[in-house]
């Protein structure tokens, strides 16, 4: 009996001739071989663990799924804030942000700035 795992998609992943076997996919299958380390791949190695009749032709008719589908989860979370003031009230807002790494873009006209503030939430 042969288990069928993610290491094993990924292998077999790597074999032109697997690939050809979903011409549907080649597009997330060439991202793949671009990056085959992303998490963005969690969708195609699901959609490749629920064809069992294909992973059969490839893997042998005695073959088992071991590996359930991975959960897509997205890398970051963003939380966007905005803030609008005098050039002198900027130093209150600023300070009431908490602490942890931004995304900072800033834009000034005269004495007016705008403050456009991404405080992501990484998985």
């Amino acid at each position: 009996m042969t288990e069928i795992k993610i290491a094993s998609i990924k292998k077999a992943l790597r074999s032109h001739e697997f690939r050809n076997m979903y011409p549907e996919l080649k597009e997330e299958m060439d991202l793949y071989i671009s990056n085959p380390d992303c998490k963005c791949n969690i969708p195609l190695y699901n959609i490749l663990l629920s064809d069992i009749e294909r992973l059969k032709k490839w893997f042998g008719e005695d073959a088992v799924i071991v590996d359930a589908p991975l959960p897509e989860e997205p890398d970051q979370i963003n939380r966007w804030q905005v803030i609008n003031c005098h050039i002198d009230k900027l130093d209150e807002h600023l300070q009431g942000l908490p602490h942890g790494p931004k995304q900072i873009a800033i834009a000034r006209w005269e004495d007016q700035v705008t403050v456009i503030i991404n405080d992501p939430i990484f998985n």
